[in-house]
């Protein structure tokens, strides 16, 4: 079975060449698409960087459409598996 795992992107405002990466990691429920919007207003400030959020590698326990990255039941030693 293989696993999709998106990753949103939004490439630098002003166009060329990327000068920095913003990674927008959520914290529970959501998907990386719920937070990729939040790359229109810090272009303004950072028009050269070039914004990414990821979804998680799990469904969420608490939602049908969400992501985890770990149990959040799991607090803390989840946080520490979820490096690996």
């Amino acid at each position: 079975m293989n696993v999709v795992h998106n990753i949103y992107r939004r490439e630098p405002a002003a166009g060329g060449k990327t000068s920095n990466l913003v990674v927008f990691l959520y914290g529970y429920v959501a998907d990386g698409k719920y937070l990729i919007d939040l790359a229109n207003p810090f272009s303004r400030a950072m028009p050269n960087a070039t914004f990414i959020s990821p979804d998680a590698p799990k469904p969420c326990a608490m939602s049908s459409t969400g992501r985890e990255w770990f149990p959040i039941e799991d607090i803390p030693k989840g946080a520490i598996k979820a490096l690996e």
